[in-house]
């Protein structure tokens, strides 16, 4: 059996909030989940290590309770892994980068919360799959 350790906010909010949404738009209970408690924990601990981000882990928790699937399998089967890799992110920035000159200068000459829409347009371009934190470092350092 696994131990799962992962944060409080990311139970809450995916495990407890999410869960019991999905269980009253259908109309069941807790005890008729088609998402058992394994499942669920399989699911954070996705989360947890960084292969899935929040928004997609919703998305695979909407999955789940659709199809009775395992995340690990949802996530395989629909290509919804986060991409944390420096050169495949490091190429949508680039892209980014390119096609949003303004912004750019705007970040170079001091406005640094443009950061924040720069971001915005990796996570569009990569379907929400890139990781946030990973796409911050990469701007700081590619226009700094």
């Amino acid at each position: 059996m696994k131990v799962y350790s992962v944060g409080p906010k990311i139970a809450a909010k995916l495990g407890h909030g999410r869960s019991t949404a999905l269980l009253n738009t259908v109309g069941k209970s807790i005890d008729e989940s088609p998402v058992t408690a394994t499942n669920l924990g399989d699911l954070l601990w996705l989360v947890h290590d960084g292969e899935l981000s929040g928004k997609l882990a919703k998305e695979v928790l909407e999955k789940m309770f659709e199809s009775g699937d395992t995340a690990p399998a949802i996530m395989e089967r629909e290509g919804l892994r986060q991409i944390s890799d420096s050169g495949a992110l490091g190429k949508i920035v680039d892209e980014v980068i390119a096609a949003n000159p303004k912004q750019v200068e705007q970040f170079k000459s001091g406005k640094t919360t443009v950061i924040g829409f720069l971001v915005g347009q990796v996570m569009k371009q990569s379907r929400g799959q890139a990781n946030p934190a990973a796409v911050n470092d990469l701007l700081k350092a590619k226009l700094s």
